[in-house]
């Protein structure tokens, strides 16, 4: 009303100014008419030229306001589509689907953003109804009764979430914001302002079951997660966290770390410093193992692990996530295995020094077994009881040879077994090993050769008996398994690993039978061959290649293996020897011719009876006198 006031003064002050002046002009005309026109005819002129006059100055006033009033109507109308051209462009290149309808709810707006959004162009959307085009079959009713309560004035349109559809019925989630706007003509219109809310929505459902996937995953582990500030000493927790120390949820506190605060006294200091060096970029990760007092006041074993997350602007660490894992009972495993460890390491050991002494009081009978059967022999005999006296003799050596094997590998398995270190001929040595199986080699017709490198010297410092007994393995074995060919036993010179050390690789090779690739990781364990069937073709307890390898690993030995099935073995073994004391050839001594001893008086002092027995015969028929006692005290009385 103030408005249109505005454009109604200027008109009335108009119109009374020309009231005004026409009421002048009538006055004035009328009294000038009088004074100076005398005749009828002369005042009637005078009467059409002032009515003629006045026409025409009405006329150019009237002219003059119309022409004014409608410049400034089509100068606001032109304003007006200007403004409404601009706004339509603008809305038309929104993002936000901008949708207009009024009467009857006929579609009167619809932008771009529409036609991508619901892939309706806007020439089949104008004019339609809103719900025919854009809300679902169910939804329809309620929604236009809505939009009537708008468009009449009495309702209102939320802003909300709204289901709607596209042109090919795909569902659509949306956030719609509704304007009303009053027309001129006192119609109402809605405008609508509508963003696509599916992908976030998606985005939303994806966030809440990873979620909830998150926490299942967190509930079915043994691990509980924390979290802590650095900055404001904030320490946050899971559930399970709390519960793996007997706690319940809320009853461990949130301020200070927990774990600085309850941990093991003994594992503090290398806790701290386990979480500073990580901290402060000594450490590339954080984890480790300590005890944390649970609620009831035991210990329980934690591994914990953990990464920082936040950084302040400067690089220094503000936040780290981690997770603790209750160890307890595998702590507790451990603790069992170690002290079944050293149980097992007991009992084997006991039992080692068991075989040890079975084997030799084994030897002890045996040995009075090969001194009755000595016995025997050197009385009057026909040859088959020569040859039962032979055949006893064989199987009591090989007997004891497998006694001496298991001696041997107790000794080394309870750890009593002594490397002794002294000068000896190499040469002399390999000899013996060799002559020992010339007989049994050429038996079975196989060439039995010795190969020792010109550049070792002949004395050298070590144990003799240890290596004769590791080739008298080898070479036993090469012969026992090989049939026809050759066996080889070699020396060489390598490298010396020091000035004052001989470094020697031996080699005995044959052409035998050969081993698989899973018989050579097997063959050097105790009483084990390289296959079942052997046992029946090639006798022996399997101790051999065993003792060997234990054998080198006391010396610091090195072994190797290389074989093929049907090709023949070559066993390679290093050691180290140190030098002697002359590097010269050992002087051989000439003995002196054998001369008849005279016959003596002999004191045997012997504990079994076997045995002194057997002496006592042997000595009576070399021709000596013995003197006899069961102990060394009652040796020593006599």
């Amino acid at each position: 009303m103030a408005q249109r006031s505005q454009h109604l003064r200027p008109a009335l002050k108009i119109s009374l100014i020309y009231a005004a002046l026409g009421f002048v002009w009538i006055l004035a005309s009328d009294w000038l008419v009088e004074v100076l026109l005398d005749g009828p005819k002369a005042i009637t002129a005078l009467q059409i030229c002032k009515g003629t006059a006045f026409v025409l100055a009405t006329s150019v006033l009237i002219f003059y306001l119309v022409r004014r009033s409608l410049a400034k109507v089509f100068s606001t109308r032109q304003a007006l589509e200007q403004s409404e051209t601009k706004f339509r462009d603008l809305v038309s290149d929104v993002p936000l689907a901008v949708i207009g309808y009024g009467r009857q709810r006929g579609v009167i707006y619809w932008n771009r953003a529409c036609e991508r959004l619901f892939g309706l162009p806007a020439a089949q959307a104008l004019g339609k109804r809103l719900e025919e085009l854009i809300v679902p079959p169910g939804k329809r009713a309620e929604f236009a009764a809505e939009v009537e309560e708008a468009l009449s004035g009495t309702g209102t349109l939320p802003c909300a979430d709204m289901d709607l559809e596209t042109k090919d019925g795909t569902p659509l989630s949306v956030y719609a914001s509704h304007v009303a706007h009053l027309r001129p003509d006192g119609e109402r219109e809605i405008y609508c302002l509508a963003m696509d809310m599916t992908e976030r929505l998606r985005s939303e459902q994806a966030l809440r079951q990873s979620e909830a996937l998150l926490k299942t995953t967190i509930e079915a582990t043994n691990d509980g997660i924390w979290d802590y500030n650095l900055k404001t000493e904030e320490f946050k927790y899971s559930p399970k966290l709390a519960e793996m120390l007997g706690y319940r949820d809320g009853e461990i506190g949130n301020l200070g770390c927990f774990c600085d605060q309850n941990i093991h006294p003994e594992d503090k200091e290398r806790f701290q410093k386990a979480f500073d060096d990580y901290l402060q970029g000594r450490a590339d990760d954080y984890n480790m193992e300590f005890r944390l007092k649970a609620k009831d006041g035991g210990w329980k074993w934690i591994y914990t692990r953990g990464k920082i997350v936040e950084r302040a602007p400067d690089g220094s660490p503000l936040r780290v996530i981690g997770a603790h894992t209750d160890i307890s009972q595998i702590k507790e495993v451990q603790e069992n295995l170690v002290q079944a460890k050293e149980n097992a390491e007991v009992a084997s050991k006991a039992k080692s020094e068991f075989l040890a002494n079975i084997s030799h009081e084994l030897r002890t009978p045996l040995n009075g077994v090969f001194g009755m059967l000595q016995l025997l022999g050197t009385t009057a005999m026909d040859e088959e009881q020569k040859s039962f006296i032979n055949t006893a003799m064989a199987s009591g050596k090989s007997l004891l040879s497998v006694i001496n094997d298991i001696l041997d590998i107790s000794k080394m398995e309870a750890g009593v077994m002594d490397i002794r270190d002294k000068d000896f001929d190499l040469r002399k040595t390999l000899g013996l090993v060799s002559n020992s199986f010339l007989i049994q080699a050429t038996d079975k017709g196989l060439d039995l050769i010795l190969d020792v490198d010109r550049a070792i010297p002949h004395l050298i410092r070590g144990d003799d008996a240890r290596l004769r007994q590791i080739l008298f393995n080898l070479v036993g074995n090469a012969i026992k398994f090989t049939d026809q060919g050759s066996v080889r036993i070699t020396a060489s010179r390598l490298s010396p690993l020091d000035d004052n050390r001989h470094r020697i690789l031996f080699s005995v090779s044959d052409t035998g039978i050969g081993l698989s690739d899973e018989a050579q990781r097997r063959i050097f364990k105790p009483f084990t061959q390289a296959d079942g069937s052997y046992t029946r073709k090639y006798q022996g307890a399997g101790l051999g290649l065993a003792i060997v390898k234990k054998l080198l690993a006391l010396m610091n030995g090195s072994l190797s293996t290389d074989s093929e099935p049907g090709r023949g073995t070559t066993i390679h073994f290093a050691l180290s020897f140190g030098k002697a004391g002359a590097e010269a050839r050992p002087a051989v001594r000439e003995l002196p011719a054998a001369q008849k001893a005279s016959p003596l008086r002999i004191l045997v002092a012997e504990d079994d009876r076997v045995n002194l027995i057997m002496t006592r015969h042997m000595l009576d028929k070399l021709g000596h006198e013995s003197v006899f006692a069961n102990n060394g005290e009652k040796a020593l009385e006599l």
